[in-house]
């Protein structure tokens, strides 16, 4: 125990003492969002391997969970191709991807997934479960106008 403890100390003395969680982390509303239940996506968030680089988190509201995920791209035109992407795979229309307007993307694995770009970020919500919230609302609180 007394070894374990060392341990302990020695790493906690390495830890910055600013150390913070990622800023982008900051843009998901806190109402309803369930304790620890962020995480960051590399490659294929939703499963889908033109989607790249996403933050996400959990939520709750009546008992039912549903997720916001945020894609921060490298630029305007990168989160545009992804909506595009995302788009072309439900087979929808690429005029549907107009930036600042929700759109719902009819993909046949993950439900309906709502979707909201603006600048270089396209913000995503899954709500599989029927939580009983409003795709517009959602989405602007995660990238107000």
């Amino acid at each position: 125990a007394a070894a374990m403890e060392a341990i302990a100390r020695a790493l906690a003395a390495r830890i910055a003492p600013g150390a913070a969680l990622p800023g982008q982390l900051a843009a998901f509303p806190a109402g309803d969002k369930l304790p620890r239940a962020e995480a960051f996506v590399m490659e294929s968030p939703l499963g889908h391997k033109f989607l790249r680089n996403a933050w996400r988190a959990a939520y709750a509201k009546g008992g039912k969970e549903y997720v916001l995920h945020l894609i921060v791209a490298e630029d305007t035109a990168g989160a545009r191709r992804q909506l595009a992407a995302y788009l072309a795979f439900t087979g929808q229309p690429a005029a549907l991807a107009a930036e600042g307007r929700v759109v719902a993307l009819e993909d046949r694995f993950n439900g309906t997934v709502h979707a909201l770009w603006r600048g270089n970020r396209l913000a995503l919500l899954q709500n599989d479960s029927g939580a009983a919230v409003s795709p517009d609302a959602e989405l602007a609180k995660l990238l107000p106008p």
